[in-house]
């Protein structure tokens, strides 16, 4: 029998062709949400075949859009719209080196999570019983005098594993308001008591507090006052991260880790996503640069954390970073050195129009952005895009801040 011949498309077709069709998806999607229509679904599957095949960087363009949905607690479901702003090869969790895409929202979040809760100043595994203490500071900072003695009297005891907070924002109080608050436990929403921390060195002596922690008990006193700007231990990586309820997603972090002001009354930010886009996303390594303190105590100055949604770094977005050389947070995304325009990153401290992110419920209010790179000069500071564009690294971690996050397609 004669063999037959046909023309049937080869791999490469096809793939051709399922890229086009989510090109033209994407057209459809931008006409929908001009037009208020009903969006239409986004085939990620179809997304992760063409970026595990190596053609993402073929078949997307830098700036393209992605637009899915997320749906607020409220059940209002808006548009979301993902950029394409990088391509590049990413590291899973078990080492294996992958073809990636990444994608950053296109608009602010607009729940606002704080970067971190208010941490306890002093741990305590063995308890504190009810008595007077005292203890210094290292050094001045605002209404804090440096190796002044403060001391504060218990009326009850702290039990073991118990916890002392300091004043919160308490640089900036002035001393006559001061107060000591103790917890039983981290996740404790009831404090056991307030006193008065005044100067003074009656009763035991606590020890001298430094910028950064001092040890695995004494936290240090910037982070007690405005919250820890750590990205691996920080509260809105937890939230980006979890699709679980309200009240279920904060975990501590550290010894000295309390909860923000959200984390009984938002769900994670998961949530609000469609179940197929949450099926395939991948936790991919991700590097981010350490404080000083931290720097100095554990010699290295980066760690490594692996995350479904994070938070652009400094040098991913085209602004000149304070982490270089082996601390570098990543290499910059092309979709803000093409918005820059030149070959002069951007500064710290200058103030980039474009760089403005918008409200996703409300495309015409500015938000804040932030950014998970560390102000490396203090525990406290993170780096952030203000609403007039300006990047700034003088925000403290328990500001309760929007932000833009990224994810990266494998």
């Amino acid at each position: 029998m004669a063999s037959e011949t046909g023309n049937f498309p080869r791999d490469t077709s096809v793939m051709e062709i399922a890229a086009q069709l989510v090109h033209q998806n994407t057209i459809l999607e931008r006409m929908a949400i001009a037009q208020g229509a009903e969006l239409p679904d986004v085939d990620w599957n179809q997304i992760v075949e063409i970026v595990r095949g190596g053609g993402a960087p073929h078949d997307f363009t830098i700036g393209d859009q992605i637009v899915d949905s997320w749906t607020a607690a409220n059940g209002v479901k808006y548009a979301f719209p993902w950029d394409v702003v990088a391509f590049g090869e990413f590291e899973k969790h078990d080492g294996t080196i992958v073809p990636g895409m990444v994608l950053q929202a296109h608009y602010s979040d607009p729940v606002g999570m704080p970067f971190s809760g208010y941490p306890a100043l002093l741990h305590c595994p063995s308890g504190l019983a009810a008595g007077t203490y005292h203890f210094k500071c290292s050094a001045n900072w605002g209404n804090i005098s440096g190796n002044t003695d403060y001391q504060f009297t218990l009326t009850q005891d702290v039990p073991n594993n118990g916890f002392v907070c300091a004043p919160n924002n308490w640089p900036d109080v002035a001393v006559a308001n001061w107060k000591i608050t103790t917890y039983a436990s981290n996740t404790s929403a009831t404090a056991i008591e307030q006193v008065a921390l005044t100067a003074g060195n009656g009763g035991t002596d606590l020890g001298t507090f430094a910028p950064g922690y001092s040890s695995a008990t004494m936290n240090g006193y910037q982070a007690a006052a405005y919250g820890y700007n750590r990205w691996s231990k920080s509260a809105i990586r937890q939230w980006l991260n979890s699709d679980a309820a309200a009240g279920a997603w904060w975990h501590p972090q550290t010894v000295w880790d309390m909860a923000p002001s959200k984390a009984a009354t938002e769900r994670g930010f998961l949530a609000g996503f469609p179940d197929d886009f949450k099926h395939i996303l991948h936790e991919i390594k991700i590097k981010t640069a350490l404080n000083n303190s931290d720097k100095t105590k554990e010699v290295v100055g980066f760690e490594y954390t692996y995350d479904k949604l994070f938070l652009p770094a400094l040098e991913e977005m085209y602004i000149n970073p304070q982490a270089t050389g082996t601390e570098s947070e990543g290499a910059y995304w092309e979709y803000y050195k093409e918005l820059n325009g030149t070959d002069t990153k951007y500064a710290t401290g200058g103030t980039y129009p474009e760089l403005i992110k918008y409200d996703l419920t409300n495309h015409s209010t500015a938000r804040y952005q932030r950014l998970r790179s560390a102000y490396r000069g203090s525990s406290h500071y993170t780096w952030y895009v203000h609403t007039s564009g300006t990047v700034n690294g003088n925000r403290g971690a328990i500001g309760a801040l929007q932000c833009a996050p990224a994810c990266i397609i494998i």
